[in-house]
């Protein structure tokens, strides 16, 4: 059952536990047992959708993949925060269940690699071949390279938080990844696009419904 309070990513982590740790009580969840989880999960095959209607034509279907050490951390973290709420909920001691432990890296590796301007050209043709919003799917190309901002930060991006005399725009703590609201610097070139998209809309910038 859906809880109103966890996004669906918590909520598709949490039934993701549910599945791989369901034969574990809170006594047999140790400090081994959850390192065990993590070991063996990092070498899991992943499951093809039963649901998939269409395969791209650049879908490679025999090539296997585990889950990467992103997924895994992130499924340790929702285990520890869902399993010391209940431990704080009833007044039980979890010992050193969650301490030293080989938690996966964020990143298996430094991402180095940039957009190219050929790539540009092509996403920014791509776009060409939409019905509508036209303009304001480039504009969210463009921003997202100018800001660094993530989709679902720019789609959901207010005029009234956007301070072009100051350089910079505030990104809302409830469009955040990490719940906390941070701000974000301005170039020129971001100024420039979000001056062309906003409009003399008061609220909104509608980049993808144009409204």
């Amino acid at each position: 059952m859906a809880h109103p309070q966890l996004s669906d990513q918590k909520q598709y982590g949490l039934g993701a536990l549910a599945k791989f740790m369901s034969d574990l009580t809170i006594e047999s969840l140790t400090r081994q047992a959850i390192q065990k989880f993590m070991n063996t999960l990092l070498k899991t095959p992943i499951p093809k959708p039963v649901n998939r209607e269409k395969i791209h034509k650049n879908y490679n279907g025999k090539q296997e993949r585990v889950y990467k050490p992103s997924t895994v951390r992130r499924y340790f973290y929702d285990l520890k925060t869902s399993i010391e709420w209940w431990a704080d909920k009833e007044n039980f001691d979890l010992g050193e269940r969650f301490k030293r432990l080989d938690i996966p890296p964020a990143w298996e590796k430094p991402r180095d690699r940039i957009l190219s301007d050929k790539e540009l050209v092509s996403l920014l043709r791509a776009v060409e071949t939409k019905y509508a919003a036209k303009s304001q799917w480039k504009a969210i190309i463009l921003l997202g390279i100018e800001t660094g901002m993530r989709p679902s930060e720019l789609l959901r991006l207010e005029c009234q938080n956007c301070h072009l005399g100051k350089k910079h725009l505030v990104v809302a703590s409830d469009t955040t990844k990490t719940k906390t609201e941070r701000i974000v610097p301005l170039s020129n070139r971001a100024i420039e696009i979000l001056k062309s998209t906003m409009g003399k809309r008061k609220s909104g910038l509608g980049i993808v419904t144009g409204k």
